[in-house]
């Protein structure tokens, strides 16, 4: 067998049957090509010409160029999915990743933006001197209040605010599950704010669902969102002061600007 020969299979299996998202897909993809390449580098070409010994060696690599372990534990995890699925299936007669080694991911607490810190970028958003800066701060007060990822609100749609009262939101994470959240007071207020004075210049006459828009009327991205919250973070919270005089102060220890990890440290702050 050829290299990428049953790749689509695996990748077909990954979003049918375990129900990954499109990024998730789209990350094992990246990795296993990138496996694959390192391999014919070896001059390997075949799929049952594969050993322990090429993946550690691969492994290795990684390690040479620096990878965190973070990245590597990556790879180990989707090469060894993609030679079960390959033995699973009968086109391979061995698994050779059983036994590889890959070095242990450090467990660190994530730096989390603070309740005041969270207050701060609120209470001043409207400062900033543009016309967005309303669905910016609904965008900020729902990943605040309601504790979602960042890609749960950039597939946040107008059909997913339950009508009684607007007081619940419905959320599509991870493998597609669904669940239901509360949204009340300063988050409920700025997206009303939002969607009746902001989002209709934004959307114009195009037929979009999606909550939150771009300047040109397109979805948000994932990116577009993360930059939108470190600019808004970096100008208020950690004092850059390249926004204001060109001039840039390094910090030791950035904030992180995680929506959920930044609610629920602040709910088990409060012993909610």
């Amino acid at each position: 067998m050829m290299m990428k020969d049953h790749l689509k299979d695996y990748l077909y299996m990954l979003r049918v049957e375990r129900n990954l998202s499109p990024n998730s897909i789209k990350s094992y993809e990246y990795d296993i090509i990138g496996y694959l390449k390192y391999l014919k580098t070896k001059d390997l070409h075949c799929l049952d010409d594969i050993s322990e010994e090429h993946i550690q060696s691969f492994i290795r690599s990684q390690n040479e160029k620096n990878k965190s372990p973070t990245t590597i534990s990556r790879y180990a995890s989707a090469i060894r999915g993609y030679h079960l699925f390959l033995t699973m299936e009968g086109f391979l007669k061995e698994n050779p990743s059983l036994r590889i080694e890959t070095p242990k991911k450090p467990k660190r607490l994530p730096n989390v933006l603070s309740e005041d810190d969270v207050d701060t970028i609120i209470e001043k958003i409207d400062c900033w001197g543009y016309d967005l800066g309303k669905r910016d701060k609904a965008i900020i007060e729902i990943l605040y209040s309601c504790g979602l990822r960042v890609t749960e609100l950039c597939n946040f749609s107008l059909n997913d605010i339950l009508p009684a009262d607007h007081e619940l939101i419905r959320v599509f994470g991870k493998g597609s599950k669904e669940r239901y959240v509360p949204l009340m007071g300063r988050a409920k207020k700025a997206l009303s704010d939002y969607i009746d004075n902001n989002r209709p210049s934004l959307v114009r006459k195009r037929k979009i669902n999606n909550v939150f828009l771009s300047t040109n009327g397109r979805p948000l991205t994932r990116i577009g969102i993360n930059k939108m919250i470190d600019s808004r973070t970096d100008w208020m919270v950690n004092k850059y002061e390249a926004k204001v005089d060109g001039k840039v102060v390094e910090i030791e220890e950035p904030k992180r600007k995680d929506g959920k990890y930044t609610a629920v440290t602040i709910i088990l702050d409060k012993d909610f």
